[in-house]
């Protein structure tokens, strides 16, 4: 069987409490992370750019869990072109009072590897990161 090359991710699906408050969160992320297309629809969200983003409200179920102990994805990571974008991102959506987990940072993990990661309104990680 041959390798594929260059696989991504292309699109991640989320539940939400509120989708109103997803809303205002991921239209910020989004504008910060370049050209995007947004569809709204009830209580469907789709948001195509450099990743796809699709969520809808939860109504059966509500679960007060903390982000430690939560079932399922509870992070996932953008990679971006370069440090400076890191930055960027990082001041526009601490000037909109998101909560973050841990603000940028060097970390080991890869030769440049700088990130910071963010709380969506559900508790959802988003860690922005540059690796050389």
């Amino acid at each position: 069987m041959s390798k594929i090359t260059n696989p991504y991710l292309a699109l991640l699906s989320l539940k939400v409490v509120n989708i109103q408050e997803s809303e205002m969160f991921y239209d910020v992320l989004f504008e910060c992370l370049g050209p995007f297309e947004k569809k709204n629809d009830n209580n469907f969200l789709a948001y195509w750019g450099v990743i796809g983003l699709a969520i809808s409200e939860q109504f059966d179920i509500v679960s007060n869990v903390e982000p430690d102990f939560r079932l399922g994805c509870y992070k996932y990571s953008v990679r971006v072109i370069n440090k400076d974008d890191v930055l960027r991102i990082f001041k526009k959506l601490k000037k909109e009072k998101f909560p973050f987990s841990w603000e940028p940072r060097a970390f080991d993990y890869g030769p440049g590897y700088y990130s910071f990661c963010v709380f969506d309104p559900d508790y959802n990680q988003i860690e922005i990161f540059y690796v050389d």
